[in-house]
């Protein structure tokens, strides 16, 4: 885990980035549910994602330093 990394605890707010229909990522609004201990590494979390068409939860997304696919950010990044 990095010096500037703070981890996320549960109930904290989220993104989580994907593709959108037309291959851009787009941030989606979500919750942080758990937080395993993965060794000393904090920055696997289970998310519930809201979309437009409801919520799905997630498990074991990695922390991105940018909005990439597949990994939840701080929201201050979109």
């Amino acid at each position: 885990m990095s010096a500037d990394f703070l981890p996320p605890g549960v109930g904290s707010v989220v993104h989580y980035a994907e593709y959108d229909e037309m291959g851009a990522v787009v941030c989606r609004a979500a919750l942080v549910t758990a937080t395993p201990d993965t060794g000393g590494e904090f920055d696997l979390s289970s998310l519930v994602v809201f979309t437009e068409d409801g919520s799905r939860f997630l498990v074991g997304i990695p922390h991105g330093a940018t909005p990439e696919h597949g990994a939840w950010h701080w929201p201050e990044w979109c």
